[in-house]
């Protein structure tokens, strides 16, 4: 069994089937299979919703470097959606996902640095973040640096800039 075969029964619609698939290769380490077996218990596919459960398998899989896993545990983080409220890890393990150059990620640090969310406003980070994500082809990424193009100062802007080369060096 892997992971191939797990997820065609979850596109089949075949939830049960790919829960237990999903869960056997989740146990066994697998962060994919623990990311979609996250998002199976938080949605409620082939199992009753168990936000608890979610939240315990996204952890797992996000403490495995799963970009796509870590946003998603910074978010529930962030707005409360599971047994664990806390803005600081949020953009923790949202900030892990960015440093990995996931655009959704960056986009979505450079909109908590835009509005003060669980960190410190800072139009220069807001920028920093929302460019590496349109680089990165991200749609609200190219829309928020849009926006900062109208309000950041040219000062602002050259320190942002300057930022964004020494981060695409690295």
């Amino acid at each position: 069994m892997d992971f191939e075969h797990a997820y065609q029964a979850y596109q089949r619609g075949d939830y049960v089937g790919a829960l237990d698939l999903f869960r056997s290769l989740a146990e066994q380490g697998d962060a994919r299979a623990q990311y979609q077996l996250s998002s199976m218990y938080f949605a409620g596919q082939g199992v009753a919703p168990d936000i608890a459960q979610a939240e315990a398998w996204c952890r797992k899989a996000a403490e495995q470097g799963d970009p796509s896993a870590q946003i998603h545990l910074g978010w529930m983080c962030l707005k409360g959606t599971g047994p664990t409220q806390d803005e600081t890890e949020g953009v923790k393990w949202i900030a892990a996902a960015a440093d990995q150059g996931h655009a959704s990620a960056q986009f979505s640090l450079g909109f908590l640095y835009h509005q003060g969310w669980g960190v410190s406003s800072d139009p220069v980070k807001a920028y920093l973040y929302a460019k590496l994500a349109a680089e990165n082809g991200d749609q609200n990424g190219a829309q928020l640096l849009a926006q900062l193009n109208t309000v950041l100062t040219s000062a602002q802007k050259a320190s942002a800039e300057s930022l964004f080369e020494r981060q695409r060096t690295t």
